[in-house]
């Protein structure tokens, strides 16, 4: 039943992002990490809780496949140039 409800879920975040299959390990690992740091069914402490003895932080969160701009890395030239890049969001680190 566990397995049945992550895959329906990994299924779920690559239809609504309309990311091809070969994105499912980003899918899965964003997947983990939601399950991991909801409490269970008593209202008893997530995973994450229990490892780390600190609530988890939602404000990280972000919709799996959703456009971000992002600064790459390096040097840049040109102060009035725009250096930001459009990219998907694929999960967290």
């Amino acid at each position: 039943q566990l397995q049945r409800r992550i895959r329906d879920s990994l299924c779920t975040m690559l239809t609504s992002s309309v990311l091809d299959a070969c994105f499912w390990p980003y899918a899965f690992h964003q997947c983990l990490h939601i399950k991991n740091a909801l409490p269970g069914k008593t209202n008893t402490p997530s995973p994450f809780e229990c490892c780390h003895a600190v609530k988890p932080d939602f404000a990280y969160f972000q919709t799996f496949g959703c456009h971000v701009w992002f600064h790459p890395p390096g040097s840049r030239c040109g102060k009035l140039q725009n250096h930001a890049r459009k990219g998907i969001f694929l999960g967290l680190r």
